[in-house]
């Protein structure tokens, strides 16, 4: 019995070591081949992941092919007068006794160069030819031409502008134009596809690709109307005035600024964009009236925690009709809380004269607030020339000025605005420099007047008193200083003692 239990286990394991022997190839290569198509499987896996790219390679594509045809150049060109340097042994010369001078001195002679320049811009109706672009693009130009993907050159009929949103609506005459549609740009969100298209560097045609990076976006400089996407498409200088589409490849904005912590003007991942929905109210008032016409109140105001202080209420303004008081708290305009300052001036300019809205205020001494119904007024072309001069900063005493060759204003809120101040900054600006003697001195408009000799001043009154002790004859001396805060302390006469740099003696 135990024999035979022998000769079993010694079969079996005779068995088995065949079997191993015989299928322990086949076992091992179907081993492998598990490992295998594991590893093919991981593959495919990581394919269908870059199909994904190229479907979005290929979105890109088609997006580009559809817009780049609307797309052109805008080239511009402006003459520019120069005047020779200055002698300078008129300088060396000039104050000596009579007979001690030479009789004849280099005259300063005008030279002409055309200084150029070159942008961007997207044809939005081929049928009547209107192309967008920006202001800054076509501001000073004498000659504007548009280049067309083709290469074809074409020259604008008519350009009209808006300084205050950057925005510039050409028109051109030609046939078989494509243009790029306007899409919705509220429909944007954070996060979602853009294509950038335009001329960086002369370089037509160029495309890039980015995000929606953020939406709202302010700079807060100077007295523009700004509601920007920001994008990290690449945008570079020449950029300016061309599209910035969406994935169906409708114009959601137009590039107009980038934003660099260098300040040198290079794509540093943060360029902004007029959005379509702003571009199109703009451009609609442009090719219908010509010009943009905005809501006015009449204020100038300061932010608060509690609301906007109204600072200054000009006479016969809409404001002033309406009672509306200088130390009011705005909170609320036709029942809607404000954000901010900003907020409340775009939604005044995005209204039409003649509308009537609401108003909700506090009013010092009263416990409850308070609604007020107000018409809105037309904006005045030059909004800071009516505050300076409607507001009452100016005096009667406004000759002083005038006879250094300046003019002045109490820094308002909406000047500072205008200048690149902050908000609660004061002092007494310089709103005009009349003279090129006293611009020779390096004033200029936007310039704060910090002290008249030793003494400070803080409004044009204190300007007046303190010049007023001066002998204009001998000169005084003012210091100033700009927005970034850099001074210098200038000898300023009176008009009627500065010869002009020009005239010959």
């Amino acid at each position: 019995m135990n024999l035979q239990k022998s000769l079993t286990v010694f079969s079996l394991v005779i068995v088995l070591t065949g079997s191993a022997m015989l299928f322990g190839p086949v076992l091992a290569e179907r081993l492998a081949y598990a490992e295998a198509k594991g590893e093919t499987q991981a593959a495919r896996e990581a394919l269908a992941g870059m199909t994904q790219a190229e479907q979005l390679s290929q979105l890109f594509r088609q997006v580009a092919k559809a817009v780049r045809p609307a797309v052109v150049e805008v080239r511009v060109s402006e003459t520019v007068t120069i005047q020779s340097p200055r002698d300078p042994f008129r300088d060396f010369f000039e104050g000596l006794p009579p007979g001690m001078a030479p009789r004849r001195q280099l005259p300063r002679r005008e030279r002409e160069f055309v200084r150029r320049g070159l942008g961007s811009g997207v044809i939005v109706d081929a049928e009547k030819g209107y192309v967008l672009t920006n202001n800054h693009v076509v501001e000073d130009a004498d000659k504007v031409e548009i280049v067309l993907r083709s290469g074809e050159k074409l020259h604008a009929e008519w350009i009209r502008r808006d300084p205050k949103t950057d925005l510039a609506v050409l028109k051109v005459d030609a046939k078989n134009l494509i243009a790029a549609p306007l899409g919705d740009s509220s429909k944007m969100e954070v996060g979602d596809w853009v294509l950038a298209i335009g001329s960086p560097a002369g370089l037509e045609q160029t495309v890039t690709a980015g995000i929606i990076s953020a939406k709202g976006r302010r700079t807060h400089q100077g007295d523009k109307y700004e509601d920007y996407l920001q994008t990290d498409a690449a945008i570079n200088s020449g950029n300016s005035g061309g599209p910035l589409v969406n994935m169906r490849g409708e114009v959601i904005g137009v590039n107009t600024a980038i934003v660099t912590p260098s300040g040198i003007p290079q794509n540093a991942g943060i360029g902004l964009s007029i959005p379509s929905n702003l571009v199109e109210h703009i451009m609609s008032q442009l090719i219908d009236k010509g010009k943009v016409t905005r809501g006015h109140l009449g204020i100038s105001f300061q932010e608060m925690a509690d609301g906007l202080k109204v600072m200054t209420v000009l006479r016969d303004s809409p404001a002033e009709k309406a009672g509306l008081k200088v130390g009011d708290v705005i909170t609320a305009w036709d029942g809607d809380k404000l954000k901010d300052g900003d907020e409340f001036r775009f939604r005044i300019a995005d209204e039409k004269p003649g509308s009537v809205h609401t108003l909700t205020i506090t009013r010092k001494g009263e416990k409850e607030e308070q609604t007020i119904e107000i018409t809105l007024g037309e904006q005045p072309d030059d909004l800071a020339r009516a505050f300076r001069l409607e507001g009452g900063t100016e005096t009667d005493e406004s000759a002083v000025a005038e006879k250094l060759g300046l003019e002045l204003a109490d820094l308002m809120p909406e000047l500072a605005r205008q200048y690149g101040y902050a908000q609660d900054t004061t002092g007494v600006v310089i709103t005009n420099v009349r003279t090129r003697t006293t611009a020779g001195l390096g004033l200029r408009a936007g310039m704060l007047v910090k002290k008249v000799g030793d003494t400070p001043v803080q409004t044009v009154a204190q300007f007046n008193a303190a010049v007023g002790q001066a002998d204009l004859g001998e000169g005084v001396v003012l210091y100033v200083e700009g927005a970034k805060g850099a001074g210098m302390s200038v000898l300023v006469t009176g008009e009627e003692k500065q010869p002009d740099p020009d005239e010959e003696e």
